[in-house]
């Protein structure tokens, strides 16, 4: 394989692994989670993707997914 063909893909994974670091577990009404504990079933809100969140930003208590009522306990660091 040759050196810069090798340097592109290199390039290409890293960009790759930025940007999958905002992912979020799930979403619901616009608002995006990481779940904090399957067991305990509790969420953080996330960062969604870009544009970023604007207006009012609702977040409730509670938020139901796949059938899971998951009490939302924070808002992540990087969400807003």
């Amino acid at each position: 394989m040759r050196k810069s063909t090798l340097k592109s893909l290199s390039l290409m994974a890293c960009l790759s692994l930025g940007l999958s670091v905002n992912a979020s577990d799930f979403s619901v009404d616009g608002v995006y989670y990481n779940v904090l504990s399957a067991e305990n079933l509790t969420a953080e809100v996330a960062p969604g993707p870009l544009p970023a969140y604007s207006g009012n930003v609702r977040i409730p208590e509670q938020v139901t997914f796949e059938e899971k009522t998951y009490t939302v306990t924070a808002v992540g660091a990087t969400a807003f």
